[in-house]
């Protein structure tokens, strides 16, 4: 857990955002009937949301496929572990998905603030920055294993995933999208 004595927004688990959605169905017709062996994803949380719907569609798959869960905040990665206990084929990991050196400075999220109009408009810049700052003190303050996409790689010797999630913290998604490129299939 975060050393500092203010506590993170990531110390807390989070309500899931897919569930009983267009996206859970899809995700579990994907899961269930695509070609697939191995499934990364990013942001798992507590495992209640968009993992729940893997974990489901993937039961059925005849290939048997391994579903890659990646999650930083210690205390959502301890309930995705405990929540999936019992299904080898969930593999969990407390790790960044990226290295701290590789998130956006906060100069590169300033300007993409201003000239691109997204859901980070409706709140103030600032803001932003602090989640960004928040970010980066986390994974340094938490001591996590940083660079995941290529630890679960290396570890499991994949050289391109299958299937992946891509839902974990507002600032990686680029850097996450470069690592998993020529997966069959990127959500």
């Amino acid at each position: 857990m975060a050393t500092n004595t203010k506590q993170s927004e990531l110390d807390f688990i989070i309500d899931p955002e897919i569930k009983n959605d267009d996206f859970d169905q899809a995700i579990q017709e994907i899961a269930r009937h695509s070609n697939i062996k191995t499934v990364l994803e990013i942001g798992s949380s507590s495992g209640e949301g968009s993992t729940g719907a893997f974990v489901k569609g993937l039961r059925e798959n005849p290939n048997q496929p391994t579903l890659f869960c990646m999650e930083v905040s210690q205390v959502r990665f301890n309930a995705l572990q405990n929540h999936y206990l019992n299904d080898s084929f969930v593999k969990c990991y407390n790790a960044s998905s990226i290295p701290i050196n590789q998130f956006p400075d906060e100069e590169t999220v300033t300007r993409f603030y201003k000239s691109h109009q997204t859901p980070l408009n409706e709140y103030p810049l600032d803001r932003v920055l602090g989640w960004l700052r928040q970010d980066i003190d986390y994974v340094k303050d938490a001591d996590v294993a940083q660079n995941g996409i290529e630890i679960i790689k290396k570890e499991n010797n994949i050289d391109q995933l299958d299937l992946v999630l891509i839902d974990g913290s507002e600032f990686t998604g680029e850097v996450e999208l470069e690592q998993v490129y020529g997966a069959k299939i990127i959500l």
